[in-house]
């Protein structure tokens, strides 16, 4: 190769260098500016390559911010990678503030979307999803069997199904994070025991607030239920829709997924299982 060729190809490549140089750092302070008008300016460090399945940006979470503050270069710091830049500080915030969630949802808007998250109307969208998706999980805080007290009182004689119909279920799917809406019928046989009705509302609600799949959360419910309370037979049927079949993908708009978890005497028991059905049908 010429000594001119040679000269071309390390000039572009000089260029190409530089260039990604400043776009990198255009990006890594438009990341700190964001952080820095949450609360105030503090301090940077830089994450070490982690493996942390908790950590899929690079933001430090408990498994890397040690390993993050071992690194004092804050020239290194301000020129990371975007996505490795870790701030610490400053201290004695006013309330907590989910850096790791809002700088993803910020990301997502930016990167992803193709969005200005700088924009009015997205200002505060980071802060909104992350307060958003702490309810719509919210069920994985629920004590299962703190929520189904049970009562002999009121039990004598009940050896019929006892059912709840319709109960309206919010859930996401753990695959494309759409949501899954629809409705649950749970019922159950006594053993000597009865579960305050509100309380099996309350359950559908624990195990759908959760991100899942409607074949675990069907199963999920009934489990619980011969669990905590041990009846004689248990039924739950839900008939949801899924927005990430509706709204993507094959887009089916007038379709429905039913799923079912029997146990004990309605699964057993034809008569008891037909009646269940029924009932949950109707």
């Amino acid at each position: 190769m010429s000594d001119e060729k040679q000269e071309g190809l390390f000039g572009d490549s000089l260029i190409a260098s530089h260039a990604a140089q400043a776009d990198q750092q255009a990006q890594t302070e438009q990341m700190r500016a964001l952080l820095d008008g949450m609360d105030g300016p503090g301090p940077y460090l830089v994450a070490m390559a982690h493996s942390c399945s908790k950590c899929g940006t690079g933001y430090a979470t408990k498994e890397c911010k040690d390993e993050a503050r071992r690194i004092a270069n804050l020239q290194e710091a301000l020129t990371a990678e975007p996505g490795a830049i870790v701030r610490v500080g400053p201290k004695n915030l006013p309330q907590p503030v989910d850096w790791d969630g809002e700088a993803i949802v910020h990301n997502l808007l930016a990167r992803v979307i193709g969005e200005d998250p700088k924009r009015e109307g997205l200002r505060e969208t980071p802060k909104r999803v992350v307060k958003a998706w702490r309810h719509w999980t919210s069920g994985y805080k629920v004590d299962i069997g703190g929520l189904l007290k049970t009562f002999e009182d009121g039990a004598e004689n009940c050896d019929e199904m006892v059912v709840r119909k319709n109960i309206r279920i919010y859930s996401h799917c753990e695959h494309h994070l759409a949501p899954i809406i629809g409705h649950c019928t749970i019922a159950y046989i006594p053993n000597g025991r009865v579960v305050g009705l509100s309380k099996l509302d309350r359950l559908a609600d624990a195990f759908a607030r959760r991100l899942q799949v409607q074949e675990r959360l069907t199963n999920q419910i009934a489990d619980a239920l011969v669990d905590h309370l041990n009846p004689l037979g248990v039924g739950v049927y839900i008939n949801a829709r899924h927005m990430c079949i509706e709204s993507r993908g094959v887009a089916q708009h007038n379709s429905d997924t039913v799923t079912s978890a029997l146990r004990g005497a309605i699964k057993d028991q034809p008569a008891a299982r037909a009646e269940f059905l029924a009932l949950a049908r109707s």
